[in-house]
């Protein structure tokens, strides 16, 4: 009897143990629920950020290499780095939506994309580049005087102006190469980081659950959103002021900044509305549909917006039609920003960013 009672239990217990790992299958045995959308998300982060921009910044190191090796560098070489850097600019700020800062090394904003004036940046790198390069100056230099807007500096006005130096072009590598030991950083943490953020209930430190994962996401899109509304079209538009300041937007120099916000628009759009797996998804099976659906809409609605947009904000005036479209664009982006505080409780999660003290 003893025996037959032991066999009842460890047949119960297999099948609990069988029912909750069947409970994120469907009848396909593909995964859904927070599973899901968890590991979509991982995928999406992982090709599309951390991976894209590593190789970016290695393809911006062969080809500012080949423009740095030429006796004569030729426009086409100088654009190939160029491209690059604008390509490394925008997978950068993939990264920044979603901000990864519960990785072990999180990401240094401040020395690849420093918060600083253009008049700041080319003030700080005109002063470190009269002298010789050397790795140990480069790492002491301020933030003002390195990282992206230092490379924009160099590559898209100082380049233009006339063929860099051999001791300019020791300096633009020495910012790669700096920037490439970021990347491999990055990379490194996210390594040792990923699971737990696809199964947080097996690590003993980091997030606590899935639904902790995905209040940690959206909370940082929602601060992304906030940030992109104030620094790249608030004050450069002079929504507040009245008075268009474009020099303060990101990428003015290079006038790069609608080729990121196109491309990161649609990073943010896998990650909410059209992924292999995303929010909306997830919004269906907690019985949201309307949810989902209002989603949706405003998300196709925003990145709608900014395709059709074809004027770059560095030239655009008052008086033009792309201006309405830029203001337009401003509003929509507010807008989802503040629909947050709605969609993240929807979600299990709180809202953990604050827009009237901006943190």
């Amino acid at each position: 009897m003893k025996n037959n009672i032991n066999r009842i239990k460890v047949i119960l217990a297999l099948a609990t143990v069988a029912l909750f790992a069947s409970a994120c299958l469907d009848s396909n045995g593909e995964k859904h629920g927070r599973e899901a959308l968890v590991m979509s998300w991982a995928d999406h982060i992982e090709l599309n950020g951390i991976d894209a921009f590593s190789n970016s910044i290695e393809s911006l190191r062969s080809s500012s290499e080949s423009y740095c090796v030429s006796d004569t560098p030729s426009t086409s070489l100088l654009a190939a780095a160029q491209d690059d850097w604008a390509s490394a600019h925008q997978y950068w700020n993939n990264l920044l939506i979603v901000k990864l800062n519960w990785l072990p090394t999180p990401l240094i904003s401040a020395v690849l994309d420093a918060e600083a004036t253009i008049q700041q940046i080319e003030n700080g790198v005109d002063t470190l580049t009269e002298n010789a390069f050397t790795a140990v100056a480069l790492n002491n230099s301020g933030t003002q005087q390195r990282g992206m807007g230092a490379l924009e500096y160099l590559l898209f006005d100082r380049a233009v102006d006339a063929p860099l130096t051999q001791n300019e072009c020791s300096w633009v590598l020495g910012y790669v190469d700096q920037l490439q030991g970021h990347a491999e950083s990055i990379q490194a943490a996210w390594d040792a980081s990923k699971d737990d953020f696809i199964d947080p209930i097996k690590i003993e430190d980091g997030f606590s659950n899935r639904t902790d994962v995905l209040a940690g996401v959206l909370n940082n899109v929602q601060e992304w959103l906030y940030l992109i509304e104030v620094g790249t079209f608030d004050k450069p538009l002079g929504v507040s002021s009245g008075f268009l300041n474009q020099h303060l937007a990101p990428a003015y120099t290079s006038q790069k900044t609608l080729a990121s916000l196109k491309a990161n628009f649609q990073f943010l759009e896998v990650l909410l509305v059209d992924g292999q797996y995303d929010i909306t998804h997830l919004l269906v099976e907690l019985q949201y549909p309307d949810v989902a659906a209002d989603l949706s809409n405003r998300v196709s609605q925003l990145v709608a917006q900014v395709t059709n947009i074809s004027t770059e904000l560095a030239v655009v005036t008052q008086n033009d039609a792309a201006y309405l479209q830029y203001l337009e664009l401003h509003t929509a982006v507010l807008d989802l920003a503040k629909y947050f505080d709605y969609l993240i409780p929807q979600m299990g999660g709180q809202v953990g960013f604050n827009s009237a003290d901006g943190d």
